[in-house]
């Protein structure tokens, strides 16, 4: 039994490694397909750096030219601009002068004007003040006067109030007493 089972694990060796050695052989095949596929990439790269080594110096001096000519350019235009903002500011400059100048004079004369409007208004308030101060004196003495006439008014209303009461009064006392006279009479023809 051990001899076939020896036998057996021998066969089963023998096919392990055929089938190992198949399977290196498929991965060798592969990886050699690979590396080839991996060699034309190679080559590849080193023909298109060998391009881009002549190109890339080339390229860098051409724009190495385009960007001195348009440093140049640059130069000359804000050269230009500056003489022009120079000039421009000189201009405005000259127009904030001639404007402070300008209004410099205005407001001078507003403030003359101001003035006087404000001394005439001044001596128009002073004026008002007086003749307010008069009419308030008028109209105190008018009040005054009126206060006086209506207080004599009831002092007489109030005199002729207390004779129209005492008036009364005595007619009451005279009916009363007439009253109770017939009343005597009657009370005593009864008896």
């Amino acid at each position: 039994m051990n001899k076939s089972i020896q036998a057996w694990c021998e066969q089963q060796i023998v096919a392990m490694k055929v089938q190992f050695e198949d399977a290196i052989e498929v991965r060798t095949v592969k990886i050699h397909e690979r590396l080839e596929v991996l060699a034309e990439r190679i080559t590849d790269l080193n023909v298109r750096f060998e391009e881009e080594k002549v190109r890339i110096p080339a390229d860098i001096e051409r724009r190495g030219r385009e960007l001195a000519e348009m440093l140049r350019l640059f130069q000359e235009e804000f050269n230009v601009e500056k003489r022009e903002r120079l000039e421009r500011e000189a201009r405005i400059e000259k127009q904030l002068d001639d404007h402070e100048h300008e209004v410099a004079g205005k407001f001078e004369v507003e403030r003359t004007e101001r003035e006087k409007r404000y001394i005439e208004l001044a001596r128009i308030i002073e004026t008002n003040e007086k003749s307010r101060i008069k009419a308030d004196g008028k109209f105190q003495e008018v009040v005054k006067e009126e206060l006086q006439s209506l207080h004599n008014q009831i002092h007489i209303e109030a005199q002729v109030r207390e004779r129209e009461d005492d008036e009364i009064v005595e007619a009451l006392n005279r009916y009363t007493a007439k009253l109770q006279s017939s009343l005597k009479i009657i009370n005593s023809t009864n008896t």
